[in-house]
């Protein structure tokens, strides 16, 4: 499946976010009309060069999941995993001007369903292999645990109604979070941040809280109660 995503522009630095889907494909539009006008155009990812072509050379190769379009210049990035999230520098240069365009990269899980019992508790896994600066867990635009690698602290907060007293636990090392004790209150939408200094990962996590199932053993032709 290929996605044509569109971006949100940062106008304080012209920095155009791009959230994509894991193992998804995304495009960066030069947003040129007349490619042809450019004797050079330059895709750099952070400070590394990772395509140039020009009008004599109308063919750019393909490089490990990237490809650049030769009549648009734009840039097709197949499969997006974490390690190709960060920002990516356009240069286009003519005769008469240069256009530069700055893109990042970020990249957001499916969502993940995640059913538990009432009473039990449930773990949100950050699936993190590696440091990051930041790690952030929200409910309802409220956040609810955060861990700062400067600050060298995590925390958990409760929400205004006190739902989450005494029964969130963060993992400083891992960055998952377990919930105590749940009960129909604790239904809903998380979501996880992760944010370093290249990239930020999104997941997002729906959880659905069962009730438990009650026994009643009775004589054949008794009555009974619910």
């Amino acid at each position: 499946m290929l996605y044509n995503v569109s971006v949100v522009s940062d106008k304080r630095d012209g920095l155009e976010i791009v959230p994509v889907m894991k193992g998804d494909y995304v495009i960066l539009h030069t947003d040129a009309a007349e490619i042809q006008k450019y004797h050079l155009i330059q895709w750099m990812f952070g400070n590394t060069v990772i395509c140039t072509f020009n009008k004599t050379y109308q063919v750019p190769p393909i490089l490990n999941k990237l490809e650049v379009d030769r009549d648009t210049g734009s840039l097709k990035i197949r499969s997006i995993r974490t390690e190709q999230c960060g920002t990516y520098n356009l240069q286009m240069i003519s005769s008469t001007h240069t256009i530069q365009k700055r893109f990042n990269i970020t990249i957001f899980d499916a969502v993940k369903s995640v059913s538990v019992m009432e009473g039990d508790s449930v773990t949100l896994e950050s699936d993190i292999t590696k440091i990051y600066d930041e790690i952030q867990f929200e409910y309802d635009d409220s956040i609810i645990a955060k861990i700062s690698r400067a600050a060298q602290n995590f925390s958990t907060f409760d929400v205004p109604d006190g739902r989450f007293r005494h029964r969130l636990k963060l993992d400083n090392q891992t960055g998952s979070l377990t919930i105590t004790n749940i009960t129909n209150q604790h239904t809903g939408f998380y979501h996880l941040h992760i944010f370093n200094s290249r990239h930020t990962v999104h997941k997002s996590f729906v959880v659905n809280v069962c009730n438990v199932v009650k026994y009643i053993t009775v004589k054949v032709g008794e009555s009974f109660t619910l």
